[in-house]
């Protein structure tokens, strides 16, 4: 959110997991109504989408090991 508008930003992450759904955003907003309510946290993959969208972000997710540099 706090974004500026063409930004390109970079999210580190240990969670593969956030990774893979975050690739599958187009595939989720091409799916019907009915199908999307039943991926999990479909709101917020929604919510996101939209801000990429309306602010032009260009995202980039690159997998940290969990507790690198701890």
């Amino acid at each position: 959110m706090v974004a500026p508008v063409k930004a390109n930003v970079t999210i580190y992450t240990d969670s593969a997991t956030t990774i893979a759904g975050f690739y599958k955003i187009d595939d989720i907003m091409n799916l019907s109504v009915r199908k999307r309510a039943k991926i999990p946290n479909y709101q917020l993959w929604m919510t996101i989408a939209h801000l990429i969208d309306i602010k032009l972000l260009t995202i980039h997710m690159i997998k940290v090991r969990a507790h690198s540099g701890d």
